[in-house]
């Protein structure tokens, strides 16, 4: 195992990973080898993508580096990290391919209204978590991602259709899902969590800030024990098993959410009817 460096500028090569002087020690990376991309490499990586898609060791994509890493055209950059460390302030698109092992992204680019900044997929990672910036999992049309524990603490992190994961967590920013089944949980500590297009869930529960349900899909039991869910958050018909309010705020329109088993509170809760 070594570290390797990514600098990038041989003169007829400059972005592509296959080219030994392009990585300090000379040498293209392989087996466990870590891999730092760092505010020394002067070069995006853009060329021969798929060359470290067996290499296991750690990625370290570091502050102060400003190339891309992969492209819309170029597609994604590839490798099985056991953990990758990401601050990028330019969007780029990571494959982690079939790694197990955990994603932490400090920094993305805040992407725009319509696109994200930090493309990212892998087909059997433990967690992935978003500290800042904008984020996407599986995002673009076709893509597809598996994850067990999705973590949004602050930023936004967006789910696209072609994801898959066991539980997301809310602890600050903004955690958009557009996909999800009735085998998911979703736990709102603070922040906004959002369901969207398509998606279902098993179990949400809130505990403060806010929970958006909308979308198609249906909810199998939702708790609230504080923050506010919003079921009214567009106009698509959808039901919700069991609701269980203990506290907090619970909005909804019955000619679109149907409520079949409203649970009894653990405490005094006082319900109240606004005209829309």
């Amino acid at each position: 195992m070594a570290d390797k460096r990514w600098i990038g500028g041989v003169s007829t090569a400059a972005t592509a990973i296959n080219q030994a002087a392009n990585w300090s020690p000379s040498g293209v990376p392989t087996g466990s080898d870590n891999i730092y991309i760092t505010d020394a490499s002067t070069n995006s990586i853009l060329v021969n993508l798929t060359t470290l898609s067996t290499v296991t060791g750690e990625l370290h994509v570091q502050k102060g580096f400003t190339r891309q890493i992969g492209s819309s055209t170029a597609g994604y950059f590839e490798m099985k990290p056991s953990a990758a460390f990401i601050y990028t302030t330019i969007r780029a698109y990571i494959d982690c391919k079939a790694s197990t092992g955990v994603v932490e992204v400090r920094q993305a680019p805040s992407g725009t209204a319509t696109d994200v900044g930090l493309y990212v997929k892998g087909t059997a990672l433990a967690k992935l978590t978003v500290a800042a910036g904008n984020v996407g999992l599986a995002y673009k049309a076709g893509d597809a991602a598996a994850v067990t524990k999705l973590y949004a603490q602050g930023g936004t992190l967006t789910t696209g259709t072609g994801a898959t994961y066991n539980t997301a967590v809310a602890s600050g920013g903004r955690i958009n899902l557009r996909a999800g089944t009735s085998t998911c949980a979703l736990n709102v500590y603070k922040g906004t969590a959002t369901l969207e297009e398509g998606a279902a869930m098993g179990t949400i529960s809130v505990f403060n800030g806010t929970c958006n349900i909308g979308g198609t899909g249906n909810v199998t039991t939702c708790n609230i024990r504080g923050g506010t869910v919003n079921a009214n958050y567009n106009s698509q018909t959808r039901t919700i098993t069991n609701l269980n309010l203990h506290s907090g705020k619970f909005q909804y329109d019955p000619d679109l959410v149907t409520i079949t088993n409203f649970g009894a509170a653990d405490r005094p809760i006082r319900l109240t009817a606004t005209s829309i």
